[in-house]
């Protein structure tokens, strides 16, 4: 059969469906139940055997396809078609679960909600600190684990024999506070390492008080710092000599 010859017979059959629905809405069940039987039938003729480069090439390009954007009379188009339909769920009622998380929303925005932004005096927790047992159990409970530059001082100083041992797991609680490394042969001293992200300058000489009200003294070695291993072990070496002399 001819192109043009198939051309007519396409024409002709939409006409004639265009004109007789009950036919067209047959011949569409009737479609939809061959539907699953030609999927399956696919399925066993693909089953197992490898693509070919021509059939890979078009799923390659359907992929690269996937951002195209309809040009703007195809757009109108869709809208016109779109024009009286009537929405799925228009007239239907919210299920009380719906309902329900539909406001869960609101209760949790915090600033917003005074009842979970209360801050200073009207927090219940204002002036108060935690024991250190209730410390050392949220520690305990949130399996606190040396990060990456603490391991990196961890093994520089089990490396070169240095008595500090790790204890910012919650090991060690002193005035609310968890210091890094202690000494762990007698010496009351401490080594704290600050990150540029979480701590600053400041920060460092706050710490340093607070712990010597407890007799401790603290050097604060900065990440940035571990970039020359052999310059902080010459800053900790200075410390403990330091700290022998007071």
């Amino acid at each position: 059969m001819s192109l043009a010859a198939q051309s007519l017979k396409s024409i002709t059959l939409k006409a004639y469906l265009a004109s007789h629905p009950e036919v067209k809405q047959k011949r569409i069940e009737q479609l939809r139940q061959l539907q699953p039987l030609g999927v399956e039938k696919s399925r066993e003729k693909t089953l197992g055997k490898p693509l070919s480069q021509e059939h890979r090439a078009k799923i390659s390009d359907a992929k690269l396809k996937k951002g195209f954007h309809h040009s703007e009379e195809t757009r109108q188009k869709i809208a016109e078609k779109g024009i009286g339909r009537v929405p799925w769920n228009r007239g239907k009622k919210c299920l009380n679960t719906s309902k329900a998380l539909k406001g869960r929303s609101k209760r949790f925005k915090g600033i917003k909600n005074p009842n979970m932004a209360r801050k200073g005096e009207q927090n219940g927790f204002y002036g108060k600190k935690h024991t250190e047992e209730s410390l050392k159990k949220m520690f305990k409970s949130l399996a606190t684990k040396p990060n990456k530059p603490e391991k990196l001082l961890i093994h520089l100083l089990q490396e070169n024999s240095m008595p500090f041992q790790y204890v910012g797991n919650g090991q060690v609680i002193i005035d609310g506070k968890c210091p890094d490394f202690i000494n762990n042969n007698g010496g009351k001293q401490l080594l704290e390492l600050f990150g540029e992200r979480w701590h600053k300058q400041e920060e460092e000489q706050e710490r340093i008080d607070a712990f010597a009200e407890y007799g401790f003294q603290t050097l604060i070695i900065w990440e940035h710092e571990l970039e020359n291993p052999s310059n902080v072990l010459s800053k900790i070496q200075s410390f403990m000599e330091e700290s022998k002399c007071h």
